[in-house]
C-alpha cells in the first residue's frame, strides 16, 4: 500500500513535470508568436527601441499585442510548482535535505512574481500609452509625454523581467551543481553540465542587454524553453539514487 508521504511525492512531481511541459511550450509559442505571427501584422524588432512608430502599432493591434503577453503570463503560471517539484526529487534522491536545494528553490520560485508583475506592466500600461499617443486631440506636448511614460515603464518591465530571467538561470545553475555534486549516473552527468551551461548562457545574455552590447533575449526564450522541457522530461522519468 502508498503510504500518503510517497503518494505527495509522486503527486508534487507529476505536478510539476506538467507543468515544465506546458511552462516550455508556452514559452516557446510565446517566442514563435513573437518572431513569426506578429512580423505579419507588421511588427518589427527594431519597434521596439522607437516608442513612435511603436505605439501606433500598438493601437491597431491591441488584441494580437495581448496575446503575446497572454502565452508569456501562462509560462509563469505553469512554471510555479516546477522549482517545488525539483526540490522533491532531488531530496528524494539523495535522502537529503541539502542546503543548496532550498536555496535553489527559493531563487526559482522568486523569479516567478517578478515575471508576472512585468508581464502586468507590459499588457496593462502599453496598450493605454499607446491609445493615448495616437489619439488624435493629443498634442506634440502630450505626445511626447506620452512617449516619456510609455519608456520608463517599459524599462521597469524590462528590467523586472532580465531579473526574473536572471534569478531562473540561477535556479538552474544551481540544480546543475547539485547534480554535478552529488550524482554518479551518466544521465544525471550530463544534466548538471547542461544546466550549468545554461545558467552561464543566461548570464552572459542578459549582461549583454543590460550594458547594451547584444539583444539576443529571444533566443535566451527559446533556450529557457527547452530547458523546462528538459526538466520536465526528468522529471517524469523514474528517481534514480544520486548518491
Amino acid at each position: 500500500m502508498m503510504s500518503s508521504q510517497h503518494f505527495v511525492h509522486r503527486s508534487l512531481v507529476r505536478i510539476g513535470s506538467w507543468g515544465a511541459i506546458v511552462s516550455g511550450v508556452s514559452f516557446l509559442g510565446a517566442v514563435g508568436y513573437l518572431l513569426s505571427v506578429l512580423p505579419r501584422f507588421g511588427l518589427q524588432m527594431s519597434m521596439f527601441d522607437s516608442p513612435q512608430t511603436f505605439l501606433p502599432w500598438i493601437a491597431e493591434h491591441t488584441t494580437l499585442y495581448g496575446y503575446l503577453w497572454l502565452l508569456y503570463f501562462t509560462s509563469l503560471a505553469f512554471l510555479i510548482p516546477v522549482p517545488i517539484a525539483v526540490a522533491e526529487k532531488l531530496r528524494n534522491s539523495m535522502n537529503t535535505s541539502s542546503a543548496l536545494v532550498t536555496i535553489s528553490t527559493i531563487v526559482g520560485i522568486l523569479g516567478i512574481p517578478l515575471g508576472v508583475v512585468s508581464v502586468v506592466i507590459q499588457s496593462t500600461i502599453s496598450p493605454i500609452t499607446a491609445h493615448a499617443f495616437v489619439d488624435p486631440a493629443s498634442s506634440p506636448a502630450y505626445q511626447e509625454s506620452v512617449v516619456l511614460m510609455h519608456t520608463l515603464l517599459a524599462d521597469v518591465g524590462m528590467q523586472l523581467r532580465l531579473t526574473a530571467e536572471l534569478f531562473w538561470g540561477f535556479w538552474i545553475g544551481l540544480l546543475g551543481f547539485v547534480l554535478l555534486r552529488y550524482t554518479q549516473h551518466t544521465q544525471l552527468l550530463f544534466l548538471g553540465w547542461y544546466n550549468a551551461a545554461i545558467a552561464l548562457i543566461t548570464a552572459s545574455v542578459v549582461i549583454a542587454k543590460v550594458i547594451g552590447i547584444s539583444d539576443l533575449e529571444p533566443l535566451l526564450g527559446i533556450v529557457l524553453a527547452c530547458t523546462y522541457l528538459v526538466l520536465g522530461y526528468w522529471l517524469a522519468t523514474p528517481a534514480r539514487p544520486v548518491t
